[in-house]
């Protein structure tokens, strides 16, 4: 179980290079990966192309064979309240951020589990980004 575990977090860490690196080809300036305080992790926060938008990124890499719609149906109310709160933590951190519009986009990342073979970036395909997938109250 704890070799299955790692396997896991080593696949979430190889998507959301992935992603880093497609949103940087995109034109996405990268502010942080994987930033983490006491509410959680934030997997990405960007800005794309020097705008006035903040953008809270979280990734869900799934096998082809999952059963949780790519990961959206992980994305709970308390998901998103947390990722919220550590948004909210970053922006006390980072005060050069308090007039930014903020958004909080979710990315979608299937991968190829095949047998006997190294998981790398080849194993990576975007199946949706979804800008705004959800609003703070």
């Amino acid at each position: 179980m704890k070799q299955k575990k790692q396997k896991n977090l080593k696949i979430g860490d190889l998507g959301e290079k992935f992603i880093t690196k497609w949103l940087r080809d995109q034109g996405w300036n990268i502010l942080a990966s994987r930033w983490r305080c006491l509410w959680g992790e934030i997997d990405i926060i960007a800005q794309k192309n020097q705008s006035n938008s903040l953008v809270f990124i979280e990734v869900k890499t799934r096998s082809n064979l999952n059963l949780d719609r790519q990961g959206i149906d992980s994305i709970t109310l308390a998901k998103q309240e947390k990722i919220v709160k550590s948004a909210e933590l970053f922006l006390a951190e980072n005060p050069q951020f308090a007039d930014y519009f903020l958004r909080f986009d979710v990315a979608l990342v299937a991968y190829q589990n095949l047998p006997n073979l190294l998981i790398d970036e080849n194993c990576f395909k975007l199946i949706n980004y979804l800008e705004s997938a959800f609003e703070v109250d």
